[in-house]
């Protein structure tokens, strides 16, 4: 995430707290996921910490819009995090701001998470109106939305693909899950160093990790990096470009022989 657009985002977060403090519930579009770690490294600096929902309109949403809460919400709701908590108490003004559409194909025509997302963004939707597109099978997907959008969609949107399809609105439930795939993976490295993690991660030498890092192909949790001694640690998200993303689940464990294990799930 470069520096302009987080100065646009501190700029638009700030608007919308000082209009949480005059009493509203205030909202930003949808995030995506760097916007997301950037309004969470933005909020543990600030005194609203216990003020903010994250959501995107079920439970680990990747795309997620940020709900800015007056001061009297930190007594109503201490936490947060709670999601069912803060769904039961925000439903409201959570359904107003976030909508669920289903949309249903034929069911002759495999359906991908591209053919969806290119045929919203061809009907001149902005990505930011846009939260999770899920695709639950090879003919349907659930996607989440702004309401202007969601309008703009079940009105518009006829097909997906060269596939006719049947597009639903549905209420948000926090009984919608969904599951995306990943691959376990594990390892020793010689430290937690960012050569060393990419270099297991993307199969390469160490030599070739640093030509990726210094070649600002290499992110750590949605940033480039070009430091090939940070040091990675449980939790971080990095992005191999060409390769893929990773979540470090496990980078402690130290061997007998004084290396790391290192654990770690590849989004595919």
């Amino acid at each position: 995430m470069d520096e302009a657009r987080k100065k646009l985002l501190s700029a638009r977060i700030s608007d919308l707290i000082l209009e949480a403090e005059r009493g509203y519930v205030t909202c930003t579009t949808f995030l995506d996921m760097a916007e997301v770690f950037f309004l969470k490294e933005y909020v543990k600096r600030t005194s609203i910490r216990g003020r903010v929902l994250l959501f995107g309109g079920y439970e680990d949403a990747e795309r997620k819009c940020a709900f800015f809460l007056p001061e009297y919400y930190e007594a109503l709701l201490p936490d947060t995090s709670d999601i069912k908590n803060a769904f039961d108490m925000l439903q409201e003004d959570i359904s107003s701001e976030i909508k669920a559409l289903k949309i249903t194909g034929s069911g002759y025509r495999t359906l991908t998470h591209r053919d969806y997302l290119g045929a919203l963004l061809h009907l001149g939707i902005d990505r930011s109106a846009l939260g999770d597109i899920c695709v639950l099978d090879n003919s349907s997907a659930m996607i989440f939305a702004t309401p202007a959008v969601a309008e703009l969609i079940l009105g518009g949107c006829e097909k997906i693909g060269s596939d006719k399809v049947k597009i639903d609105s549905l209420p948000l439930s926090l009984n919608f899950r969904f599951e995306r795939k990943t691959k376990d993976m594990s390892d020793t490295v010689a430290s937690d160093r960012l050569d060393c993690v990419v270099a297991s991660l993307a199969n390469l030498s160490r030599e070739k990790a640093k030509e990726l890092i210094l070649s600002s192909l290499v992110e750590c949790n949605y940033s480039i990096i070009n430091r090939t001694d940070l040091r990675v640690q449980n939790g971080d998200t990095v992005s191999v470009r060409g390769v893929g993303k990773f979540i470090i689940v496990d980078i402690t464990d130290e061997t007998k022989k004084g290396r790391l294990r290192l654990s770690a799930k590849k989004y595919i």
